[in-house]
């Protein structure tokens, strides 16, 4: 929730609407959580979070096995790098609030 406050007034502070992760960036962090996952069982469960609960859809192990404390630093760090792997948009119409 704090990353997610500090992003929303991140965005705010330099007149931003919008935020959107880089296809690169979403196909680096899919990889980074099966390499974390393929050394356990989890990735063998069929389960509703890594999408056996539907039909057709792909499954994909979403879970991040590398600890909270590891995920924070993570996110921080993306933050930190001005959003690394990110995408920061403003709408045409909108005007910057700082």
């Amino acid at each position: 929730m704090d990353w997610i406050t500090d992003c929303i007034a991140h965005l705010g502070d330099h007149g931003l609407t919008g935020i959107d992760a880089t296809v690169g960036a979403q196909d680096a962090w899919v990889r980074h959580v099966a390499d974390l996952a393929a050394d356990t069982l989890c990735p063998e469960a069929a389960s509703w979070y890594q999408g056996a609960d539907t039909p057709g859809k792909p499954r994909v192990f979403m879970p991040c096995l590398g600890g909270v404390g590891t995920y924070r630093e993570e996110c921080d760090a993306v933050a930190a790098a001005g959003y690394r792997g990110c995408t920061l948009s403003r709408l045409p119409d909108a005007h910057p609030t700082a």
